[in-house]
């Protein structure tokens, strides 16, 4: 054992304060910080690259380990940035916990949080997971994997609003151009694309919506030539645009060939009434990352997989933004990830029917797994098991993954996605991991030096 006698010895100091006794498993997670400084170093660089100064103002920032314990402190309890600002002042446990001198408006706290990428997340978690292995929390001896849905923070895609959202989006970025030549070259067909936009809202006759469509895609097309022109013109502009400007620039050619496509598969889908394979859709204009995931015969989610794999302990071992990636492709790069990171073999692995196969039983024999189990077998694939009684338990151990995940959704903010773009998304996703292995920790820790104590 490493840490837990030193975790004991100062989690006991921690507990006779008052404030750290209110919150005995907070105290805990200052303790396992204190003792590995080094889960701070695996964000460090990327926090200290906005530490960027213009001379102008307060200097004062954060500390990365400030930076850290916040993001902790919000995803564990479960807090918007505006209710992590309230904190600092209501809460004393809050102050101990986040180290503070002063208090950061949520703003600060937001800016420097959002710097720490999915990446360095990732090296957060595993580091954690080492620390439970190290400690014996978790001895990777069997394995689960199962796949969810996390919603993006995007209204339902339906044709009619995405070209709406386009026409609103489109004309309010560039009126909003400090060139006073741009906005004199902008028209604004806003008001009559709202009235189609709620025409064909309301409208169920399917001449008339086509009709409808005709005209809205008319003005569709004119926005977009529109945006053509403006930036053909800003091209060969001799004044320099201001940086605001410049960040509008980047952001309409980023945008117009969304928008082009969203066009397409409107006119293909309503006008031409082709059927329209999803992966050529686009869902929508500002989450331009999300899937369509039909899960069953009739649930349709808008968002992206997300493959999880866990322990004996209920600790997440792995974590995998998918991308267009099935249940069973998954497999195989998950077991090898988990060996490669861990330098430990499973002697079990068990999954739901969507990864039976050959190919990925015969993979995870030649990785040396002794036990693999599927709950549902495909044809004349058996599962190769050491005893009847072992496939048993296997099967019915499987099952506790759903748990894992409804806890991680349910408790851990992870059923709908509200942080923009996919880089956020996948952060947002490794964060509420990471709170969640911080609580299954803090419990197994907590316990074992009940026990060790007795």
């Amino acid at each position: 054992m490493q840490i837990l006698t030193p975790c004991r010895e100062t989690l006991g100091q921690k507990l006779a304060q008052p404030a750290w006794h209110r919150d005995p498993e907070l105290a805990l997670f200052d303790t396992l910080l204190l003792l590995h400084p080094e889960i701070i170093d695996l964000v460090t660089e990327e926090v200290l690259a906005l530490g960027t100064h213009t001379g102008l103002g307060r200097q004062d920032s954060p500390t990365v380990e400030q930076v850290l314990r916040a993001a902790l402190y919000k995803e564990i309890k479960g807090l918007t940035y505006p209710e992590l600002e309230y904190h600092q002042y209501d809460s004393k446990v809050a102050a101990m916990f986040l180290q503070l001198t002063r208090p950061f408006s949520d703003s600060t706290w937001q800016k420097y949080i959002a710097t720490i990428s999915a990446a360095s997340l990732a090296q957060v978690l595993v580091r954690l997971n080492q620390i439970a292995l190290e400690e014996g929390l978790e001895d990777l001896q069997k394995v689960r994997m199962d796949t969810t849905v996390v919603e993006t923070d995007i209204h339902y895609p339906t044709n009619n609003r995405l070209l709406w959202d386009g026409i609103r989006t489109s004309t309010r970025i560039l009126r909003q151009f400090d060139a006073k030549r741009v906005r004199r070259l902008t028209r604004d067909y806003r008001r009559q694309a709202k009235k189609r936009a709620f025409q064909l809202a309301v409208t169920r006759d399917k001449p008339r919506r086509q009709e409808l469509f005709r005209q809205q895609l008319l003005l569709v097309g004119r926005c977009i030539a529109q945006i053509q022109a403006i930036l053909t013109h800003l091209d060969f502009r001799a004044i320099p645009l201001s940086e605001a400007d410049q960040r509008r620039v980047a952001y309409l050619r980023d945008f117009l060939p969304h928008f082009q496509t969203i066009q397409q598969v409107a006119y293909r889908r309503e006008i031409l009434d082709e059927a329209v394979p999803a992966q050529n859709k686009l869902f929508s204009l500002y989450e331009t990352h999300t899937r369509m995931i039909v899960k069953g015969k009739d649930k349709v989610y808008f968002g992206r997989k997300v493959s999880l794999a866990s322990g004996r302990s209920q600790l997440i071992l792995h974590v995998w933004v998918c991308e267009e990636e099935t249940d069973g492709q998954t497999f195989e790069p998950t077991l090898q990830d988990i060996i490669a990171t861990y330098h430990r073999i499973p002697r079990d692995v068990a999954t739901d029917g969507a990864y039976a196969s050959g190919p990925n039983q015969q993979a995870a024999q030649k990785l040396g797994i002794a036990n693999i189990v599927f709950n549902k077998l495909v044809g004349s694939l058996h599962n190769i098991v050491s005893s009847p009684q072992m496939e048993t338990r296997l099967k019915k151990w499987r099952s506790g993954i759903e748990g894992v995940i409804s806890t991680v959704k349910r408790a851990f903010d992870l059923r709908r996605c509200r942080w923009k773009g996919e880089a956020h998304f996948q952060a947002k996703v490794f964060w509420s991991v990471i709170a969640y292995n911080l609580r299954v920790m803090s419990h197994l820790l907590l316990r074992k030096m009940a026990r060790s104590v007795g």
